[in-house]
Order: C-alpha cells, then structure tokens, then sequence
C-alpha cells in the first residue's frame, strides 16, 4: 500500500516521463529520464508539496520511495501552518 506521499510522487514520475507506471524502487535515470526531465519532477513536486526541492537530492534519491521519504521528511520538519484554503474560508 503506498503512501499519499509516494503515490502523488509516482503520478508526477510517470507523467513528466510518460509512462503509465512507476515502482517505488525504479531508478528515474534507469527508466530513460534526463537532467530537463529531472528538473520537471522537482519543480512539479515542490509545487505540490510547497518544499524546495534542489537538484542534488533528485540526482541522489531518484527513486519514487526515497523522493517521496524526503519530502516527508522535508514538510515534518516545517513549522505547523495554516492551511492556504483555510485562509480563503475563514
């Protein structure tokens, strides 16, 4: 069972790489990924997650496991905010 972390990181891998699925122990560079499409996946990913993802850490955790265990481990250690859309209802 994946995490909502891992899933979302495995939907965002295999869009920008075009493919259907991704495992969580599949090697990006191994599955044909390239520095512009490395680039892709951390802008989508620190979109996503509202983290700032340099490109040595996806050079180094570039499966879908350690990417989505580092932005875990990222948003855990970020100081406890209030939801953007909370703002907008409140």
């Amino acid at each position: 069972m994946l995490t909502t972390t891992q899933a979302c990181v495995a939907a965002i891998c295999a869009q920008i790489l075009g493919l259907e699925r991704i495992e969580l122990d599949d090697d990006l560079y191994g599955l044909g990924s390239d520095s512009h499409q490395a680039v892709l996946v951390a802008l989508e990913i620190e979109s996503v997650f509202d983290v700032n993802l340099p490109l040595e850490v996806m050079e180094s955790t570039a499966t879908v496991r350690a990417l989505a265990a580092w932005v875990d481990a990222q948003r855990a250690s970020l100081p406890a905010q209030t939801p953007p859309e909370a703002d907008r209802l409140g």
